[in-house]
């Protein structure tokens, strides 16, 4: 749309002033959707517990069923500042398939592994309960255990 003025034509400002209202919502609308990971799965799992150097406790899991989730990876990191320092151990998980209209859970034991369950009188159990979908997105469904630490899921 142009207008004449003193013989000059010039463009109108209101039709460029929409494009960039529209445009400026467009980016809006594409930042929005990349902070909340652009659709993508969240299908990676990590779980951070700690323990005690120099006990004997270490950390172990049973995940149920088997086949839903694969551990990528295990972190330890020990604070070597002092003896019998804190030990980090971080468990990464990656969903390999949903789990329907069911549950699959992580377990985690703080446990001298050598000890049978009826001799090992102060294990730690920590659990978690995930919903995951056909596309491998994973939830949250609750978590139990003696401050259980949230886990991340990416």
């Amino acid at each position: 749309m142009s207008v004449k003025t003193n013989g000059t034509e010039r463009t109108a400002a209101l039709p460029r002033l929409l494009m960039a209202a529209a445009l400026c919502a467009l980016a809006l609308v594409a930042a929005a959707l990349s902070s909340c990971g652009g659709g993508q799965a969240k299908s990676t799992v990590a779980v951070t517990l700690e323990s005690q150097a120099g006990t004997g406790y270490q950390w172990t899991y049973v995940a149920s069923p088997d086949d839903v989730f694969k551990e990528t990876s295990h972190d330890t990191k020990a604070d070597e500042s002092k003896a019998g320092g804190t030990v980090t151990d971080t468990f990464t998980f990656q969903a390999q398939k949903g789990t329907g209209d069911g549950d699959a859970s992580i377990t985690f034991l703080l446990e001298r592994p050598w000890l049978n369950a009826e001799e090992d009188e102060d294990v730690r159990t920590v659990q978690y309960v995930f919903k995951v979908s056909d596309d491998k997105n994973v939830t949250l469904s609750y978590a139990n255990g003696e401050n259980a630490p949230d886990p991340v899921i990416s």
